[in-house]
């Protein structure tokens, strides 16, 4: 049955979140990134440039190879996995019990593979981002709500100086993946041919785009970043578009670590988040201490933390936000 698959798939990287109007720069947040609220334009230091600011690989001068996988799940979906994976799906009654259970309860699973090389001023990557979300609602006619999507494709940029303080970057991002964004009551899920009608709700998505940034020393001793990501919104054809995400931050080294503050999508080109505090991400990173990385942050007023461990040629790093 499908949902059986369904949540196989997730597991195995098989889908992946909504594209419509949701910048790369959300689908994809290293859980460094993650743990510093989001806020990173001004930093840009490592890999994460390739999708926040190209411009940081004017100041990179090691060269470093990576095979990361990042697996998140929502807390939801922590407490209901066992039951969906024993769940008698061609059962209806069954099926309306568990969603009559969890009304109002949002499962999320999330997963990404990034392999990269990042050179001296220059880096690229492939990419396949994993997500999946569902929302279950109304208690007369229960119904689940899926946003999900597979992206993959390849990106690169590389940067250079503009002078003594002042360094740009350009990037470029090729697309393709599938997406589906539909409602399903009980009745459509008890039908013989559901697995077909989901089948037909898949949208193909394939596109390019384009990133640009910039990093300047300020006299005062901050960092201050601007990149617009996805210049302009990027196409991804019948599937979505992806709103070009125009944003200024700055990075100043406060006490044991760095301060991070940036303010995103100062165009307004994703209308969802027209309020500024919800425009706001707030980071702050510890100096390394050993093989230990920790972070913390603020993320549209919801607090995050993380910590890094670096073992030889592993890494392994651990987040935990809200959204």
């Amino acid at each position: 049955m499908f949902f059986r698959y369904f949540c196989l798939a997730c597991l195995s990287l098989a889908l992946v979140t909504t594209l419509e109007g949701v910048p790369l720069t959300r689908l994809y947040r290293s859980p460094r990134v993650t743990a510093m609220g989001g806020a990173f334009t001004a930093v840009a230091d490592d890999h994460n440039a390739l999708f926040i600011n190209p411009a940081g690989f004017a100041r990179m001068s090691k060269g470093n190879a990576f095979l990361p996988l990042g697996v998140g799940v929502g807390a939801d979906t922590m407490d209901t996995t066992s039951e969906l994976m024993d769940l008698d799906y061609n059962n209806g009654a069954d099926v309306a019990a568990f969603l009559q259970s969890h009304l109002g309860e949002f499962l999320s699973i999330q997963a990404d593979f990034l392999p990269r090389y990042i050179g001296e001023g220059w880096g690229v990557a492939g990419f396949g981002l994993a997500s999946i979300n569902g929302a279950i609602s109304n208690s007369a006619f229960p119904e689940i709500s899926f946003n999900s999507y597979t992206l993959y494709g390849a990106t690169g940029a590389f940067g250079f100086s503009l002078g003594e303080t002042l360094d740009g970057g350009v990037g470029v991002r090729l697309y393709g993946g599938s997406r589906i964004n539909e409602t399903y009551t009980l009745a459509q899920i008890a039908l013989g041919d559901f697995d077909q009608m989901v089948e037909d709700d898949l949208v193909d998505a394939s596109g390019v785009g384009f990133d640009v940034g910039l990093l300047w020393d300020a006299p005062w001793g901050s960092t201050v970043g601007l990149a617009w990501t996805d210049v302009g919104g990027t196409d991804l054809g019948d599937a979505a578009a992806l709103p070009g995400s125009l944003n200024l931050g700055l990075a100043h080294e406060v006490g044991p670590g760095l301060l991070a503050l940036d303010v995103v999508d100062l165009l307004l080109e994703d209308a969802t988040d027209e309020d500024l505090m919800k425009r706001i991400h707030l980071g702050y990173e510890f100096n390394e201490v050993g093989p230990f990385r920790v972070g913390v942050g603020l993320h549209q007023g919801y607090f995050s933390a993380g910590v890094g461990f670096k073992l030889g040629p592993v890494i392994i790093e651990y987040t935990t936000y809200g959204e």
